[in-house]
């Protein structure tokens, strides 16, 4: 922090301000990495703890990422962005060792996409594309056309997580169990003294 503030006041130098803008873009890449760093390690560590470890319950297994890509405002230009970003993220994913299943895909007519879905199996895989989640806009001049135009997608990534059992043996014996039922009392409407609830 007090680093920074430094640096921003040697801008205002014009013998030292180049220094202090390659020092300065330096340190805030390395906050951008820390921050993202400390996110995935508390993913991570969120991860490993389990829903009841006395009990023996169950435990959350991260293992990757579910991707959905939609076209949205542009029309078939709209579906055009949602193909190339679909194909963006599934070579991402390939090109980190991730394993790549495509689950679903729609496309328009001139081959763009309407909707795709992709699961993504890897270590860090959730962590890693989490922030893609939202809208995407592309502004560009089409092929056949000589205006410029606004394309949208939205994304949207889940974590794909399954449930293990921490203690498979648990067994609840039904003379553990209690099971009261109560009857509502008191003036209301239709049916209150005839219902009961457990």
């Amino acid at each position: 922090g007090s680093e920074l503030e430094e640096l921003k006041e040697l801008l205002d130098d014009p013998e030292l301000s180049s220094i202090a803008e390659g020092e300065t873009t330096e340190l805030i890449s390395q906050r951008m990495k820390l921050g993202t760093n400390l996110v995935i390690a508390l993913l991570k560590q969120n991860n490993k703890k389990t829903a009841n470890d006395e009990s023996g319950g169950k435990k959350v297994v991260n293992e990757g990422a579910i991707i959905e890509v939609r076209a949205g405002t542009g029309g078939d230009e709209a579906g055009l962005f949602a193909k190339e970003l679909f194909d963006m993220y599934s070579k991402y994913a390939r090109g980190q060792g991730w394993t790549v299943e495509e689950i679903s895909t729609s496309e328009n007519e001139i081959g763009g996409l309407k909707e795709g879905m992709l699961g993504i199996k890897g270590d860090t895989a959730y962590e890693r594309l989490m922030w893609e989640s939202g809208v995407h806009r592309v502004q560009r001049v089409p092929v056949n056309d000589v205006k410029l135009q606004t394309s949208a997608a939205t994304v949207a990534v889940l974590a794909d997580n399954k449930m293990e059992e921490v203690n498979p043996e648990m067994v609840i014996p039904p003379q553990d169990l209690r099971i009261d039922y109560y009857r509502s009392s008191g003036p209301g409407g239709q049916h209150v003294n005839t219902t009961d609830s457990a």
